[in-house]
Order: C-alpha cells, then sequence, then structure tokens
C-alpha cells in the first residue's frame, strides 16, 4: 500500500492514541481504553476544515469492522476502506470508497472518475496497526495522543516508529495545525485524566 510521491494528493496525515512508552495500540483487535474526551477530540480533528472543503479517513478493514454499526460510516467525513479483497468501489449513498490500493484511489480521484460533495482538505490515516506502521513513511505529520497508565494494562499491538526521527510541535503549533478549519479546537499541555489513564495531545512534525 505504498503511496507514490509523484501522484498528487491532499496532506496525509496520522492520528492515533497510544500508550507509552512502547507505543501500544490495541488489545485483541480493539482499543485498551474509552476515552470520552479523547474520542471527542479524535471527531473535531478529523471534520475540522473550511466550510468548502471536506476531509477524509483512511482506514483498514479491520478498523472499520471494529466501529460499532451504528457509528458507520463516520459522519461528515468520506471514509475510504482499504483491503486486498475489495474491488475499488464507491458507495455514493454514504460516501464510502472501498480499495485494495490508496495508490490507485488517488490516481482516480486525480482523473476525476468521483465526483466529490466537495473537494478533499485533508486525509488522515486513523488504524489499524498495519497502516500506520507502512504508510509511515509517506505522512510528514504525526498527531499523537500520548497515553500513560499505572496499572498493568494489557496490550499486544505496537506501532513499528521510531519517533527519534520527529520532532514534537509546541502547543501553540498543534493548535494551529489543527485549527485550520472552521472550528476551534482548544488544547493545552496538561494531562487529561479519566480513570486509570491520563492522556495529552502531541503534534510531530519529521526532522
Amino acid at each position: 500500500m505504498t503511496l507514490s510521491q509523484s501522484v498528487a494528493r491532499p496532506p496525509m496525515i496520522m492520528i492515533v492514541a497510544a500508550l507509552g512508552p512502547k507505543l501500544g495500540i490495541g488489545y485483541q483487535g480493539a482499543m485498551p481504553w474509552r476515552l470520552k474526551q479523547e474520542i471527542k477530540y479524535f471527531k473535531n480533528v478529523t471534520t475540522n476544515s473550511p466550510a468548502d472543503k471536506i476531509n477524509a479517513v483512511i482506514m483498514g478493514r479491520k478498523t472499520w469492522e471494529s466501529i460499532p454499526a451504528k457509528f458507520r460510516p463516520l459522519p461528515n467525513r468520506l471514509n475510504i476502506i482499504l483491503s486486498r479483497s475489495y474491488n475499488n468501489t464507491f458507495d455514493e449513498n454514504q460516501g464510502i470508497f472501498y480499495y485494495n490500493d490508496l495508490n490507485q484511489f488517488i490516481k482516480d480521484l486525480n482523473t476525476g472518475k468521483y465526483e466529490l460533495p466537495k473537494p478533499i482538505h485533508r486525509f488522515f490515516i486513523i488504524g489499524g496497526a498495519q497502516l500506520y506502521n507502512t504508510l509511515i513513511d509517506q505522512v510528514n505529520d504525526l498527531l499523537i495522543t500520548q497515553v500513560e497508565n499505572d496499572q498493568d494494562c494489557k496490550i499486544d499491538t505496537w506501532l513499528d516508529w521510531n519517533l527519534s526521527n520527529w520532532n514534537q510541535q509546541p502547543t501553540e503549533k498543534l493548535s494551529h495545525f489543527i485549527n485550520q478549519g472552521d472550528t476551534n479546537i482548544q488544547v493545552n499541555n496538561d494531562f487529561i485524566q479519566e480513570g486509570d489513564f491520563k492522556y495529552k495531545y502531541a503534534y510531530y512534525t519529521r526532522n
């Protein structure tokens, strides 16, 4: 699922919640936590765009199927689902693309195969681990919710990322980056506590 740099596309961003220090993101096919404020942040960031544009979320089939049916597709965003078993189709009524290759999807957009309701402002990669680990070299911006937990949190899925190749930006730059749209999303450098977990939002750019 590589993406040719010669193919024109809107900015592509990874957004993920990960447990430090090893960047754990899942257990038995599900998230190891349910953080209400973090879910709201994810929704606000991935939907926030100028009024004349729309964002798209890119996910693998397992991530798609892990979303409760009543919440699918993710509203007010184009949903792009990737799986080798798909035949490159578009459900126009629900705004869902089913593709087996991200590069082919971008090419089809560029050739005008689809009439979108609005131009795409940003692509957000939202999981799962295979997409995160495969496409990390194709993005320049990471939005990571840095999760901490003092208890024994079961994790069996991790990100294979080397963050030494990235620079964490100050909160002011995070705020500027996520607010390039019509919604004012408030963030600061403080930890948020929910149950046994605490977390804060971070923005990384490639060195």
